[in-house]
């Protein structure tokens, strides 16, 4: 248990410094996430708001679940799977405005 303790405050040190840029609207506390190993999703397609927007996230938060992502991953990986709209909508959110899954599903 201590080893993945130690592993996991490793890959976040390692992600802040070396990782990709984060979101500004996402808080520095919700940036702070720790990747499955091997993390990816099977089969999701994009959220191009044609479908029923609850339907896809609970389709979204399952398929995350089952790639062992937790809350944090959910919203760290969500701008790779949004559409352009997707993208517009949350670049034009105020800096610093989501600090959680919850606030921004």
């Amino acid at each position: 248990m201590e080893r993945v303790v130690h592993e996991n405050l490793r890959r976040i040190k390692y992600d802040a410094t070396h990782g990709p840029p984060a979101l500004t609207q996402f808080s520095s506390h919700l940036r702070q996430v720790v990747w499955p190993r091997n993390f990816k999703l099977e089969k999701l397609k994009k959220c191009d708001g044609k479908e029923n927007p609850e339907n896809w996230i609970t389709l979204y938060e399952i398929a995350v679940r089952l790639a062992a992502g937790d809350e944090h991953v959910m919203a760290n990986y969500f701008p790779v799977v949004l559409d352009q709209a997707g993208h517009q909508w949350l670049l034009g959110l105020p800096e610093d405005s989501c600090d959680s899954w919850q606030e921004l599903r």
